[in-house]
């Protein structure tokens, strides 16, 4: 009975710990490239070329040149791709949301249904914020985007806080001056983005604890190089037994009278 007991309890522990090992180890990285594309660090001046696999910490910018492209992968599957000629940074990555900021160009969304975390694109003009969709942002000036759904519902706030609903096949224009439009059919000659294969596997976690150096000890030597100390043991041998024939003879004098 108590065998049972101890089994329905790790049973019932187990999915809440494999939930949060898969909760902490959330974070993007460069999934594919096309063209020249650059990236810097968090907290630095310098821009290096992107490489496929490359981890991306909160606060990384990344821009294209022309005829370029970056996809930029999460671990929970979402992803997005950044066209040619456009500034992007990854703002935030916490179990509860994902925050990217795109300052020019097109960015193509592609968020992974049934989590709990909230998506949000930012732009200079609106912010967009979905949980699971197909959605492409397309930063045309600092003043102007055009934000166009494919798959599920987004929405969409400008920059005076009027927040718009924003469902499939629907398009919403943003205007620094007169905020976001009512929404309206994407129009035809636009087609929605095919979703990039990234067959490259995750990085290993940056935020996972550095496994510790292996300590290097030194084996003794064989034991033929080992010296030894002879001892030297004292053996006390016995006395032998008399022997009759050397036995002394006491010689008794007779008495005084």
């Amino acid at each position: 009975m108590r065998l049972l007991f101890y089994s329905m309890l790790l049973a019932a522990a187990l999915p809440l710990t494999a939930g949060a090992a898969n909760e902490s180890a959330l974070y993007a990285y460069v999934g594919l490239i096309s063209g020249s594309v650059q990236v810097q660090a968090p907290n630095s001046d310098m821009w290096t070329m992107a490489k496929v696999g490359q981890t991306l910490l909160p606060g990384s910018k990344i821009k294209t040149e022309a005829g370029a492209s970056c996809t930029v992968a999460f671990t929970d599957q979402s992803k997005v791709r950044i066209g040619p000629k456009a500034t992007f940074k990854l703002e935030e990555v916490v179990p509860s949301k994902i925050a990217v900021f795109i300052g020019l160009g097109k960015l193509e969304a592609w968020v992974k249904k049934g989590l709990k975390r909230t998506f949000q694109a930012r732009n200079p003009v609106s912010v967009a914020s979905v949980r699971g969709t197909v959605f492409a942002v397309n930063v045309l000036s600092p003043t102007s985007v055009t934000v166009d759904v494919f798959e599920g519902e987004l929405a969409v706030q400008d920059n005076f806080g009027n927040t718009t609903s924003v469902g499939q096949g629907k398009r919403v224009e943003a205007d620094a001056v007169t905020g976001a439009s009512a929404p309206a059919p994407v129009p035809a000659s636009v087609s929605a983005p095919v979703e990039p294969t990234v067959t490259i596997a995750p990085p290993p976690n940056p935020a996972a604890p550095a496994e510790p150096s292996p300590t290097t000890t030194t084996a003794p030597p064989p034991a033929d190089t080992v010296p030894t100390t002879e001892t030297t043991e004292t053996t006390l041998e016995a006395p032998p037994p008399p022997n009759p024939a050397q036995e002394t003879t006491t010689v008794v004098s007779p008495s005084s009278p």
